[in-house]
């Protein structure tokens, strides 16, 4: 009788999930058709609800991008535009529509790159999908593994000194990948980025009546730091810092 009863959840669940995939691809199909038609709200609906059940993709965040970007909500494109990239930073599409409403926000705040290095770790970490950083990383592992047993079995010197000199390379290569992994796992999971929602007084302090130090537009993109009640402390790409109420920014 459980036996029975556990092949019934199964089956349940197997077919709930099967009708919950058709259902998001349904909308998907049908917002993409709205936004052909150019009923750009309709298609936004149609998204935003793929979305709120937890379904994501970076094709989602696109198209949902994409049709907030022609109803001139641009602070909501650029936050789907940049949700997309995290989950596909080479995104050629997300990164050239981003840099389009980029240049339409036109805000003046002078960036400060990070050093080549840090950009070319960083651009490493994020040229490959999280699980195949993870078979990578678990297949050197496997091959560490091999070689640690070929060390410590074999008699013959020459199949030990094979088997060392594989460990010298190895072993460092694991070393950066794991680095690699979790570079990419922290990027993927970061919760502290953040986008204008809307043009802000940038306050001293977490008070309405403090002193402004700077009026930012909105679509910046900023990085939380902290937060007091409805408060949270931001840092811009140009190292400024400051608060601004919760209710005008929204995390990627």
């Amino acid at each position: 009788m459980g036996r029975k009863a556990n092949l019934s959840i199964l089956l349940f669940f197997i077919l709930f999930t099967n009708a919950f995939a058709q259902t998001n691809q349904e909308l998907f199909a049908l917002g993409n058709q709205q936004f052909e038609a150019k009923k750009y709200t309709e298609a936004i609906k149609s998204y935003s609800t793929i979305y709120q059940s937890g379904d994501m993709s970076a094709e989602l965040f696109l198209n949902l991008g994409n049709a907030y970007y022609n109803v001139d909500s641009l602070s909501k494109a650029v936050l789907n535009y940049e949700r997309g990239l995290k989950l596909s930073p080479n995104g050629k599409a997300l990164k050239t529509n981003l840099a389009i409403v980029n240049d339409k926000i036109d805000a003046d705040i002078l960036d400060m790159e990070a050093f080549v290095l840090v950009r070319w770790w960083r651009s490493v970490a994020q040229s490959l999908p999280l699980n195949i950083w993870a078979i990578i990383q678990l297949l050197a592992l496997a091959g560490i593994s091999y070689l640690l047993y070929l060390l410590f079995t074999k008699v013959e010197s020459n199949s030990r000194r094979k088997a060392f000199n594989g460990l010298i390379f190895l072993v460092p290569l694991f070393l950066i990948i794991t680095l690699l992994l979790s570079s990419r796992y922290r990027y993927l999971n970061d919760e502290n980025k953040a986008i204008l929602m809307q043009g802000i007084e940038l306050k001293e302090s977490p008070d309405s009546r403090s002193n402004t130090l700077e009026e930012i537009d909105l679509g910046i993109k900023v990085t939380i730091i902290d937060q007091i009640d409805d408060w949270s402390k931001i840092q811009l790409s140009n190292q400024l810092k400051g608060w601004v109420e919760n209710t005008k920014i929204e995390k990627i």
